[in-house]
């Protein structure tokens, strides 16, 4: 059952991204849909993905017990009213889901926030998945728990007679799951300084991956930092590296951006990883490891640098000086300076609108969002001075 009602949420959730028309859950809808949504940042990642925006979720009864006269209540008629538009959207509705005694007031209107749900250790793993994995390593003598990232269900250095690996996996139910599905996918494409991925497992309903463990730290890039110029060169091997954009069947940046900045923009031959945070990037004796290449895209060369530039902004850089430590990456020195200003304007909307939607999630917190813009008006200023 609860699989069934994870699956009908989803149906639902991605009929509210185009519905014309408001619609609600029926009551054991909503169950999935609080249960979601206590996932908060991979409830907003879903959200982005089908809808470009944020669902939000209000319940119709208001804090005085009134009803919000602008929220139609999940009545029968509502409910049927939902059940069409699910099927336009041509989802299969699983209809005992939506008896009409199992209605809920609510409908797709404020966040319900919650920390994300607490990950599995190796020893809670079923037993089928451990076993799958110590048929690739061997049995596993130390498991060290991983805590950073927000999609995976389950993240540790396992330690085996064979070696140290990265596992990482996620269950059926978790909506993001494809993600390392398609890291997996994309691994084989990715450069050798990239860490190898040694195996992928399906197994009792769980997906999980085994990657090379690179001991490392993350790259300290504010100002004046030693790391900035094997950064500034890792980003300049990658861009080399995958232009041509060597993996078949991935989004282009195109889409990954549209609406928010123009097609011609963005639109390029290389592969660009698009989620440079530095806690993707590992610094150690031989330079710097860029992983988690789980949402890679098909663009213009120079925009992981430009996504760098906010963080660096972020880490205390003006963006002269940001800009500055740019010019030393060719892909970058070589942009047209008007694609760079739009691409900016429009990094700038977009992370403001993502900050807006969830201001909890750390990494888009509010700081990215006034670095964005702080970026995208030094532009708008640079743009000005150049017209003259």
């Amino acid at each position: 059952m609860p699989a069934r009602i994870l699956d009908e949420t989803l149906a639902f959730l991605e009929t509210c991204a185009t519905a014309p028309q408001s619609i609600g859950p029926g009551e054991l809808v909503d169950i999935g849909w609080h249960t979601f949504i206590r996932h908060t940042r991979e409830y907003a990642d879903f959200c982005d993905r089908i809808a470009g925006r944020f669902i939000h979720h209000v319940p119709d009864d208001g804090p005085t017990g009134e009803e919000w006269p602008t929220v139609p209540k999940a009545e029968p008629a509502m409910v049927a009213t939902t059940v069409a538009a699910m099927r336009r959207a041509g989802h299969r509705v699983d209809l005992p889901l939506w008896s009409v005694t199992g209605t809920a007031d609510c409908t797709q209107p404020q966040p319900s926030g919650g920390a994300p749900l607490p990950r599995c250790g190796w020893d809670e793993l079923p037993f089928a998945v451990r076993a799958a994995v110590e048929a690739h390593t061997g049995p596993i003598l130390r498991a060290t728990s991983v805590v950073d990232g927000s999609v995976s269900d389950f993240a540790a250095v396992l330690e085996a007679r064979r070696g140290r690996l990265f596992c990482k996996g996620a269950v059926a139910r978790n909506p993001l799951g494809w993600m390392h599905r398609n890291e997996a996918r994309v691994n084989p494409y990715l450069p050798v300084q990239v860490p190898r991925l040694r195996w992928h497992i399906e197994a009792d309903g769980w997906t999980v991956v085994g990657f090379e463990c690179v001991e490392g730290r993350y790259p300290d890039v504010s100002p004046g930092s030693p790391d900035l110029p094997a950064v500034a060169a890792t980003l300049s091997a990658m861009a080399a590296a995958l232009t041509p954009c060597p993996v078949p069947f991935v989004q282009a940046a195109v889409a990954r951006w549209a609406g928010w900045v123009a097609p011609d923009v963005v639109d390029g031959q290389t592969l660009v990883h698009t989620d440079v945070t530095p806690r993707n990037f590992l610094a150690h004796g031989r330079g710097v490891t860029v992983v988690d290449w789980s949402m890679p895209c098909r663009g213009a060369a120079w925009i992981d640098t430009a996504l760098m530039v906010v963080r660096l902004i972020r880490a205390g850089h003006t963006p002269g000086e940001a800009q500055a430590w740019a010019d030393q990456i060719p892909v970058w020195s070589s942009a047209e300076p008007a694609a760079i200003d739009l691409f900016a304007g429009g990094v700038a909307a977009l992370s403001l609108r993502r900050q807006q939607q969830r201001p909890s999630a750390d990494h888009l917190a509010p700081l990215v969002a006034d670095a964005a813009a702080f970026w995208a008006r030094h532009r708008d200023n640079g743009k000005s001075r150049r017209s003259r």
